[in-house]
């Protein structure tokens, strides 16, 4: 996938200027006791020009070292977050010989060939959840409704929308308009948790 070969290449460049800066700064420091512990007979030789400048360059190389660290910081706290966050689900639109407005009840569902008593007793048992799941089970079987819009684009859904939710807010988005949003914000839209591409 491009996406992985990208995040591949961007971890790769960090470790690279991580430990090449690591690598100026121990040299540079190494040079810096040298100097320390013979700067009689280098100043004699050498003046005080290059005292000085050895001076700014142990100060650049020491910034350089910093500024690559919090760079590699940044960049193992973001893969945690990644690891952390939650998927958006994915809802396909709804196969077109399907017309059917499914009502969840048992009663009216008897044709459908899951195991219906085995989901509402799913369903049940996590009753916190039951509103959100009940939408959720609608919008997988029926597709968004016409009152629902993309969060991004304010476009209602079509029959051959493939639509995004967001597991914080329940927004809804067109695929192609989140995935763009996605690479490069890594939030929600509307309610801004962080959500991360697989």
């Amino acid at each position: 996938m491009p996406e992985r070969e990208q995040y591949g290449r961007r971890k790769t460049k960090v470790r690279v200027l991580f430990s090449g800066s690591v690598v100026l700064f121990l040299t540079t420091l190494l040079t810096f006791f040298f100097i320390f512990f013979f700067r009689k007979a280098i100043v004699q030789k050498l003046g005080y020009f290059f005292s000085l400048l050895y001076l700014v360059l142990f100060v650049a190389s020491f910034s350089l070292m910093i500024a690559a660290t919090s760079k590699y910081i940044h960049f193992k706290k973001r893969e945690s977050v990644k690891k952390r966050s939650p998927k958006i689900i994915l809802i396909p639109p709804p196969e077109p010989t399907s017309e059917r407005n499914w009502t969840f009840n048992a009663s009216s569902r008897t044709d459908f060939t899951v195991d219906l008593s085995r989901d509402e007793v799913v369903i049940n048992a996590l009753s916190r959840y039951k509103a959100d799941l009940l939408k959720l089970m609608e919008l997988l079987y029926n597709g968004p409704t016409k009152d629902e819009r993309c969060g991004i684009c304010k476009l209602p859904f079509n029959k051959t929308s493939i639509v995004l939710q967001c597991l914080y807010c329940k927004a809804l988005f067109h695929y192609d308009h989140l995935i763009d949003w996605l690479f490069a914000h890594h939030t929600c839209p509307l309610c801004l948790n962080t959500i991360y591409i697989q």
